[in-house]
């Protein structure tokens, strides 16, 4: 099995053969599937997200955090050797779930270069992913006065409505796919 490594030191992919230390240590490593970007064949209706000032998933709430992921960890197996596949949706949210957990209990980095990796990856994946969605809705702004007595445009984001793609029906999908095949040992 060969990945794709790519960064933006390297004009072009780099293949490599799967060993644990690229697995481990390369900051992006990509499946490479013929060249293309390659996506879970479901058509996903958009759907209105109001954005709100909770605290439902708050620093604290560990069990609120727990049930975003679907069973099967946001995994999805495909094709016919059922290989597995991870929906980026979830792949994000688990880094924001190791994000929050880092940030509760920042001790963790201390003596674990495995942590701190992990860390720096998810940093970097959120902020390519957020790019890679580039959310156009607009956000009302208010004047916000700094310390210095510098006034700034600022925006809070809170109660303005986000066009979404239906994730209670991407959940619904991967939940069915993990029953279907949660029996089916994963081969290499």
């Amino acid at each position: 099995m060969s990945f794709v490594w790519s960064d933006r030191r390297t004009p072009e992919p780099t293949t490599l053969t799967a060993s644990l230390v690229h697995l481990l240590f390369l900051p992006i490593i990509t499946l490479a599937l013929a060249g293309k970007v390659v996506e879970l064949p479901v058509s996903l209706p958009t759907s209105a997200l109001k954005f709100e000032a909770s605290t439902r998933y708050g620093l604290e709430s560990d069990e609120e955090w727990h049930t975003i992921m679907p069973r099967g960890k946001g995994f999805v197996r495909l094709g016919p050797n059922t290989l597995p596949f991870e929906v980026s949706l979830y792949h994000q949210i688990h880094c924001l779930e190791h994000l929050r957990r880092t940030f509760v209990d920042s001790s963790c980095l201390d003596d674990d270069e495995s942590a701190a990796w992990h860390t720096h990856h998810c940093l970097n994946y959120l902020h390519q992913a957020i790019i890679c969605n580039a959310d156009t809705t607009l956000e009302p702004s208010y004047v916000l006065e700094l310390q210095n007595g510098r006034k700034v445009p600022a925006a809070s984001g809170i109660d303005v409505v986000h066009r979404c793609r239906d994730w209670e029906k991407l959940r619904n999908v991967l939940e069915d796919n993990y029953d279907r095949y949660s029996h089916v040992p994963v081969s290499a």
